[in-house]
Parts: structure tokens; sequence; C-alpha cells
């Protein structure tokens, strides 16, 4: 697992704390929609599987990046998001897996399709019950798979596309920022800007798919655009 320089993991905090205004009341528009992948890869979904390896823990991070170096104060944000979440109740028992590798073919089209740089997929699987709090997404398993140094001017190059699965169904939550998303259709596309926290909650009656299309930002990249459908057929 990638480490962190402590003098850059304080940059990285004070940027996330000074870039939002963390306050409810505010009606911020938080996230961007960026447009729809179309095409027969609907119908593969079903084919996705997931194994023990995949699931996820609260608890993972736990000791990866020597937070002890740095006052609690500091390291309250970003990467120990899973022991504050401990602590508010959470417990690993929630059902959540991701799935980096073996992925299908359509979602390499995906990939391609988004403009951005060096893209990598991930397919997350949330089951009936579970919850992924609130959090703020560092792109380090990004920085580790591509080779990249953990520093706060490659998190600001960095962009995700959230794609959804299916079409949104009863329980299906996602709220980024200060927006409460429901109601979408498979393949439409979101993402939101680095240091922006969100959270995602399954809590209806069928397993909920989403891909993560992480990459560093270039002229092409999607949300640079009007919004559009993009068909991707295998």
């Amino acid at each position: 697992m990638k480490t962190v320089d402590p003098a850059e993991k304080l940059r990285i905090d004070k940027y996330i704390k000074d870039m939002w205004h963390f306050d409810p009341a505010i009606p911020s528009t938080d996230y961007q929609y960026v447009g729809q992948f179309t095409g027969n890869w609907i119908d593969k979904i079903k084919d996705l599987s997931f194994n023990d390896d995949s699931k996820f823990d609260y608890n993972r991070n736990k000791q990866t990046f020597a937070d002890e170096k740095l006052p609690d104060d500091v390291v309250s944000f970003g990467n120990k998001d899973r022991e504050k979440a401990v602590k508010w109740g959470y417990d690993n028992k929630t059902k959540y897996h991701q799935k980096w590798n073996d992925l299908p073919d359509w979602s390499s089209l995906m990939g391609k399709a988004s403009g951005l740089k060096t893209p990598a997929m991930c397919i997350n699987e949330q089951l009936p019950g579970s919850f992924l709090p609130w959090h703020v997404d560092l792109f380090y398993t990004y920085c580790e798979q591509t080779g990249r140094e953990v520093k706060l001017e490659v998190m600001l190059k960095m962009r995700r596309y959230l794609v959804f699965m299916q079409d949104w169904k009863w329980g299906y939550y996602l709220q980024v920022g200060n927006n409460p998303i429901t109601n979408w259709k498979a393949g439409q596309i979101i993402t939101m800007p680095f240091g922006m926290y969100h959270l995602s909650v399954n809590a209806g009656t069928e397993v909920r798919h989403v891909m993560q299309i992480n990459g560093l930002e270039t002229e092409d990249s999607l949300h640079k655009f009007p919004a559009r459908e993009i068909e991707i057929n295998v």
C-alpha cells in the first residue's frame, strides 16, 4: 500500500477543509451531470460477479498512513473517514464490494470514451441494507495502480466519473455535498470536484451497481462538453 508523506497529507487535508462550505443549509450545486452511456452493455450487468477479496472493510486503512505522526485535528479528514465511521457506529457487517480487476469489455470502452488520461475502472456492488457513510475520495488506490505520487497537485488533476449501472429503484440513494440524487437512469454519468464529501445507501430490495472511471483530466474529458449520449455496444 502506498504511503503518504505527513507534510503532503497536511496540505491535502487543508485543501479539503477549505474547498467547501460544510453548511447543510446552503443550497449549493455540488456535482455535475455529464451525459449517458447507451447501448447493449446494459444487458451484461447480470453477469457481474464478486469474491470475498473485494469486500469493503471500514477498518482496512486503519494503520496504513501512519496518521499518529500528525495531531488528531489535522488527520480528522481524508483517510481517517473509515475510522470516524466506526466511531459513529458503522461496522463491517455492511455488504459493499469493489471490483478493480477482470472487468467486462464494456467497462474499458467506457473508459476510453471518458476522455480521461490513463483511465482505471472500478465497479461497486452495494447490497440491500448497506451504507457507505459521509466520506471523501482521495484516489490513493488509483495512484498506487498507476505509479503516481500522492500529491495535492496530482489530486487536483484527477477526475472521477460515476456511471449508474441500472435504473434507480426504491431505496437507492446517493448524496453529493448538499445534493440528494435519486431517480437516475442506467448509463447516466455524474462527476464531482476533488475533495467533495458524499455518501451512498442501499435501503432497498435489490443489489445496486455503480462504476467509477478514474483518470487525469484532458481537454477531451466528457465534463468539459455539454452533456450527451454515448453509445457503447459489445
